[in-house]
């Protein structure tokens, strides 16, 4: 990098860290980073020379960041909304939305972020003027638009992570609206919904992501899709960006230069739509950075200067940190900036290189799909704790497809402005380049090794740079290649041996697995080779597809689902993807929307296992679970049954018993808490020859002092709510297990497990083990009675 570009990119850098350093250390910290700073520049200033230019100039933007966090921080540090929150108190709030509400994958709740206007706690009215971010589980807060001003009441608290928030307010009921969105934002609605009405046509998954590629409304693509995507390093293509801008841009242009305008009134046209474009694809990250360079690009044409990147990514970089400093601390803002240095600064050289080795397109496709993967895998690593390796060869396989995708879906946005049916004409040819780039995401996400487990969080990051440093030294000098490649072979000699004397996974005679889905559960019980019973799902459907996947499970009799909580049940269609699922099991007890046909999607009749339907059935049945319950059932496709306490279940040499729920008890409303249907969840004890285990779902003391006495000795326990701090100690003690297994996800926000349940499963004698730290967990038997191995 030249020096003049260092005088640029140093100002950028310093106001980004000095704005994400202070937003995560509070106000004083702020303010005492100002000060630093101020005090840097006048120690700087003595000193001559021409870095002390661009020396100053960083730290003054560094001290204006920092100045600008510490006043926002006092805004939001003090006043009604923050005390209300550190006391953990309720209150009704009129308050305006300020972003599209954002569902939460693996939820059942959406995150809506407001500006609260007014506070109405115990009969006192107070005004205010403080970001806020309420956590709805209501499906009715999803419609909203920003700009529409609502009430609700909920319960605040102060929020947990690093952000320039007042409180974070949990709401269980609907909001009531007080007014209609503005007419700008009812504006882009209408153009948002015109492009949805356009692409109705289209099959499933093209009009779930061609909406995303154009305007990036992802409001109708499938979840398991959009982790297709991630998995396959093609998620940019569903965020709008630069691209998407600039064909807004080139087309004013282009129109321009038709009706003869000349080069001084068609940019200032140009610029013009941007704000149009930004309200109709949504003020995020990526959009801003773009809409910041595009101006200035604009500007440089206006005065007839030359144009450059970076000094454009540098300058967009410094006013959008100093206007919303909570951006230094967005990984979508930070995905854009680095993928768009990536392509200003890597790629040119790498496609001069690859230009003496390969034709002159396919060097330029493979530096730009490389060079922008390398700039954001450190910030991948930290989001996800992976490394993409089929990334760069999907987005190449993409690349020709994606053009054509984005043109035309523009072209079809406008159309359907006045035309709808012309529209949706106008989409079938880009709906052919969407289902390429779908082939090619699904493709690339179930290749094997499509992404590498690493560490996450900022270690991971370093460790990524540090093996980058490594791989470029190893790369460059003969002498470390040959070192690289001794200890490489002498790796590879290793895992080999390794492997063919250790048992691989599964390991033989499992009979119980708990998977490593994250913050949730999903168990699996072994009935017969490539059969077994599933309890809980997961969060999300990937994980428990992957783990069933490795166990080789290809038919599942019966998938219990202890209570309707997104973390047990969410990843119901990863159980499903290419197995035979016959019989849902979970309590009887929920409201109408939770009720069992809506836990259980719609799907293909359950595959018949070898031997027909079972005894009793009738033959125009063609399915058979094996799994034989007291009162009988049917063999028709998924069947949808309640829990009772009471109830056995029989498949192959598996027995379930069900202790709980206990009757059917009261039905649950919208106002009950999480701990009214934890404690709702079915409990049960699977047991077969040499082993028995309790399975307790999320049950809390109340339900687990009520089945105490009804709780038979077992071997194994998983550990109820996934080890959180509220356990009454002699429903643990009357298990008396020695194994106890706690499905927990790595670094949650609810502090599971809690240190008082680990400290009280040593003191009774239980071996304790974790899914984040151990991965799947499988109990084994062998000629010793039970053993544990993990798969990590």
């Amino acid at each position: 990098m030249k020096d003049h570009d260092l005088r640029l990119v140093a100002p950028a850098v310093a106001a980004w860290l000095a704005a994400a350093v202070a937003i995560g250390t509070g106000r004083a910290v702020a303010y005492g980073i100002a000060g630093a700073a101020v005090a840097a520049v006048v120690l700087v200033g003595r000193r001559r020379g021409d870095a002390r230019r661009w020396c100053t100039l960083a730290l003054t933007c560094a001290a204006a960041s920092a100045a600008g966090v510490g006043l926002r921080a006092t805004a939001v540090e003090s006043g009604p909304v923050r005390d209300l929150a550190e006391a953990g108190g309720r209150a009704a709030v009129e308050a305006v939305v300020t972003a599209d509400p954002q569902p939460v994958a693996g939820r059942r709740f959406a995150l809506i972020r407001m500006r609260a206007e007014t506070v109405d706690a115990r009969g006192r009215k107070t005004r205010v003027r403080v970001p806020i971010l309420a956590v709805a589980a209501d499906r009715r807060w999803i419609g909203l638009l920003p700009s529409q001003r609502v009430r609700f009441t909920g319960r605040f608290a102060p929020p947990r992570r690093a952000e320039l928030l007042a409180a974070v307010v949990v709401v269980r009921g609907p909001p009531t609206v007080l007014s209609p969105a503005s007419t700008v934002q009812r504006a882009a609605e209408h153009v948002r919904a015109r492009l949805r009405l356009a692409v109705a046509r289209l099959p499933p998954d093209q009009r779930g992501v061609l909406p995303g590629m154009v305007v990036g409304d992802t409001s109708r693509l499938d979840p398991r899709l959009a982790e297709d995507f991630r998995t396959a390093g093609l998620t940019h293509l569903l965020v709008v960006s630069g691209a998407n801008l600039a064909i807004v841009i080139g087309a004013v242009l282009g129109l321009c230069r038709l009706a003869g305008l000349g080069r001084r009134r068609a940019p200032f046209i140009a610029a013009l739509a941007v704000p149009v474009f930004v309200v109709v694809a949504r003020p995020e990250p990526s959009v801003l950075r773009a809409t910041v360079m595009g101006l200035i690009g604009l500007l440089a044409m206006f005065t007839g200067r030359r144009r450059q990147g970076l000094p454009a990514l540098c300058a967009a970089v410094l006013l959008l940190v100093l206007i919303d400093p909570t951006l230094a601390r967005s990984y979508g803002f930070a995905l854009s900036v680095l993928a768009t240095a990536g392509l200003l600064v890597l790629a040119p050289p790498w496609r001069e290189r690859l230009r003496r080795r390969v034709p002159g397109p396919l060097a330029d496709a493979l530096a730009v799909a490389a060079a922008a993967q390398i700039a954001v895998a450190p910030v991948l690593v930290m989001l996800s704790g992976e490394v993409g390796v089929v990334a760069v060869l999907a987005n190449l396989l993409a690349a020709p497809a994606v053009p054509p995708a984005t043109l035309l879906g523009a072209a079809a946005t406008l159309i359907a402005l006045v035309w709808p049916e012309a529209a949706q004409v106008v989409v079938w040819p880009a709906g052919l380049a969407v289902g390429w780039i779908v082939w090619v995401a699904r493709t690339a996400a179930d290749l094997p090794y499509a992404t590498i487990p690493w560490r996450g969080g900022g270690l991971g990051a370093l460790a990524l740079l540090a093996a980058g440093g490594c791989a470029v030294l190893t790369l460059r000098y003969r002498r470390v290649r040959l070192v690289v490649v001794a200890a490489m072979a002498g790796t590879l000699v290793a895992v080999a041996g390794l492997r063919i004397l250790s048992p691989g996974w599964p390991p033989p005679g499992w009979m119980m697995v708990a998977c490593d889905v994250g913050q949730g559960d999903a168990v699996v019980l072994s009935t017969a080779p490539g059969r077994a019973v599933v309890v809980d799902t997961g969060p999300e459907p990937r994980p428990v597809d992957a783990c069933l996947d490795r166990l080789g499970i290809r038919e599942v009799p019966l998938l219990v689902l202890t209570h309707p909580h997104a973390d047990h049940v969410d990843g119901i269609a990863g159980v499903r993807d290419g197995r035979g699922l016959h019989t849902v099991l979970t309590t009887p007890l929920g409201t109408a929307k939770e009720a069992l046909p809506a836990l259980v999607p719609a799907g293909p009749p359950a595959r018949t296992p070898v031997g027909g339907p079972a005894e009793g059935e009738g033959a125009q049945c063609a399915t058979t679970d094996g799994a034989r319950p007291s009162s009988g059932q049917s063999r028709c496709g998924t069947v949808a049954r309640p829990a009772v306490a009471g109830q056995r279940w029989q498949i192959d040499e598996l027995t379930l018993s069900i202790l709980g729920p206990a009757g059917t008890g009261p039905r649950l409303t919208p106002d009950d808490d999480g701990t009214a249907i934890n404690n709702a969840s079915v409990v049960l004890v699977a047991q077969r020859p040499g082993f028995s285990a309790l399975l307790a779902g999320d049950v809390e003391p109340e339900a687990q002092r009520v089945l105490q006495g009804v709780v038979p000795p077992v071997q194994v326990l998983k550990v109820p709510h996934h080890g959180s701090r509220k356990q009454e100690p002699a429903f643990f003690a009357a298990t008396h297990a020695a194994i106890s297994i706690i499905s927990v996800g790595r670094d949650n926000d609810y502090g599971h497990p809690s240190t008082a349940t680990m400290d009280m499963l040593r003191r009774l004698g239980m071996r304790i083990h974790r899914t984040d730290q151990e991965g799947d967990i499988a109990v084994v038997r062998t000629a010793a009675g039970l053993a544990v191995v993990t798969r990590h």
